[in-house]
């Protein structure tokens, strides 16, 4: 598991999809670019996106801030009326207030909302795909 992927912010790519080199994070916190022998400080233009440490159930790939997922949330407003097969759709944000990932649902609730969904009330957790590279996937 990778505790970090970056994405350009120009291309909207990911530096780990590319053939060559790798990336890291110096310890005064710089993104640095390792290509063919030649360090690059490629901090302003890139963005970390962090691992949440969670898997895709189907998949078993990692779940990173900024991805879509689908869902079954025992809390959530289907399950609770005893709807076990539609699905949420959710981005897995950093919520500061909590310390933690949570997924947001996209849709709004019965109270006109977006709840927060904890980890442990998720089941059948599928990654769909990220708000970067698949915006129209926040439309339902």
């Amino acid at each position: 598991m990778r505790i970090y992927r970056v994405r350009d912010k120009e291309f909207n790519d990911y530096y780990d999809d590319r053939a060559s080199g790798h990336v890291f994070i110096n310890m005064t916190g710089r993104v640095i670019w390792f290509n063919h022998g030649l360090l690059e400080d490629i901090t302003d233009l890139v963005v970390l996106e962090w691992c949440t440490g969670k898997q895709d159930e189907l998949h078993k790939k990692d779940l990173y801030q900024g991805d879509i997922i689908d869902y079954l949330d025992a809390l959530g407003d289907a399950c609770l009326l005893g709807d076990m097969i539609n699905k949420t759709r959710g981005v897995i944000k950093w919520i500061p207030e909590r310390c933690q990932f949570m997924a947001q649902e996209i849709a709004g609730n019965s109270k006109g909302g977006h709840y927060y969904s904890h980890w442990d009330t998720m089941t059948k957790i599928k990654l769909i795909g990220n708000i970067n590279q698949h915006p129209d996937l926040l439309k339902q």
